[in-house]
């Protein structure tokens, strides 16, 4: 793959590249060093190429916003090129929000303004995107269905009694039929910086259209437990946009679905899930 990925990169900017190999969870993503300049490809398994078509579509649309994204300069959503659906990006710089000091309170506010962008995008009906199509899921479908399959991975996990629990406050889940872009994975990781300011978002695989009040609390899971600053980022966020009022008034039970996601995907690295547990622990035994 590497060699070949080499091969194209010379044949598309004229020059011999470097590969520098970047952690990732589910696709290969290569830092493409190219004498002064530098690009980012990104490579999907097989059995996740629709994510990765989903995002090509995504950011393309975006492009067109004021949301910030990093442009696509090559794509092959066929395989042709490399065996794997694969598209080739601008680097939006090395550092991302999660380990800025410098400005840190006016680059959190203004990742608040831009999540409150992206909510503003509105479809005909919610579901998973699937590159230019949606899926039909409704909110409280998507929300069960998580909970369900984390539940069953957190078997033996959770306490019978923490279980329970659990179930009687996600009875609690309200209806949303609100039908918005949500990112569905943002975090302070996704925002890149560059030069004192956001050069754009990354990682659209997740995005739906959904519930702005489930979004905005996942975010807040994420953002607390890895990190700080999501009351500044809530601050700008109202700059631009009303808080949803599921989030106002349901967000502990909203915090709750993302909590378990997290600790069924930490399930076997006992610090995260820890963190994540916290959360959890927080709605289902919450202190007088």
């Amino acid at each position: 793959m590497e060699e070949k990925l080499k091969a194209l990169a010379k044949k598309l900017y004229g020059e011999k590249p470097e590969l520098e190999k970047l952690p990732s969870e589910h696709n290969q993503v290569y830092r493409i060093e190219l004498g002064g300049e530098t690009k980012i490809a990104k490579i999907s398994p097989e059995e996740g190429e629709w994510k990765l078509d989903k995002e090509v579509y995504l950011l393309e649309k975006l492009s067109n916003t004021e949301i910030p994204v990093p442009e696509i300069e090559y794509q092959d959503l066929e395989g042709k090129r490399l065996g794997n659906h694969f598209y080739i990006m601008e680097d939006l710089g090395k550092k991302n929000l999660e380990g800025i000091e410098e400005n840190r309170e006016e680059l959190l506010e203004e990742a608040g303004r831009i999540l409150a962008k992206v909510h503003s995008i509105e479809y005909n009906k919610q579901g998973t995107i699937l590159y230019k199509d949606i899926e039909r899921e409704s909110f409280i479908d998507y929300a069960e269905r998580i909970v369900k399959n984390n539940l069953e991975k957190l078997e033996g996990k959770l306490t019978d009694k923490e279980t329970e629990k659990a179930r009687k406050i996600l009875e609690k889940i309200p209806e949303d039929s609100e039908r918005r872009l949500c990112h569905n994975d943002f975090g302070l990781w996704q925002v890149m910086v560059d030069d004192g300011e956001i050069s754009g978002i990354i990682d659209w695989e997740y995005a739906m259209s959904l519930s702005t009040s489930y979004d905005l609390a996942k975010a807040e899971v994420s953002t607390n437990i890895f990190s700080e600053g999501f009351e500044s980022i809530i601050r700008g966020y109202k700059r631009k946009r009303n808080l949803p009022e599921n989030y106002k008034n349901h967000k502990n039970v909203l915090k709750l679905i993302p909590a378990l996601e997290l600790m069924g995907f930490f399930k076997n690295q006992e610090e995260n899930y820890q963190k994540a547990k916290k959360v959890f622990d927080k709605v289902v035994e919450p202190k007088v």
